[in-house]
């Protein structure tokens, strides 16, 4: 029992240093993983607010276009028109 003991305090510096070690560990493991989803909320808020963009100027586009056409299909009936009269 008393060379259980002796061994015990012999290596107790080693298990405090362990103890720290793995704590401070644990610490920068937790930290890391706040990070990380700290930089995930970030990036997804990031690329939302990039698909509202891109879905705005893809309407604004559509709407460009289908004002085209409307013109475009105008013309043409006037020139089918024209043409008929003659």
């Amino acid at each position: 029992m008393e060379e259980l003991i002796k061994r015990l305090l012999d290596s107790a510096d080693v298990i405090v240093v362990m103890g720290v070690v793995i704590g401070v560990m644990f610490r920068m493991l937790s930290l890391e993983k706040k990070n990380a989803l700290s930089e995930r909320k970030s990036h997804k808020k990031e690329l939302k607010e990039l698909n509202e963009s891109n879905a705005k100027e893809l309407k604004e586009k559509e709407q460009y276009i289908r004002e085209r056409d409307l013109e475009n299909i105008e013309v043409l009936t006037k020139i089918e028109a024209h043409l008929n009269k003659k």
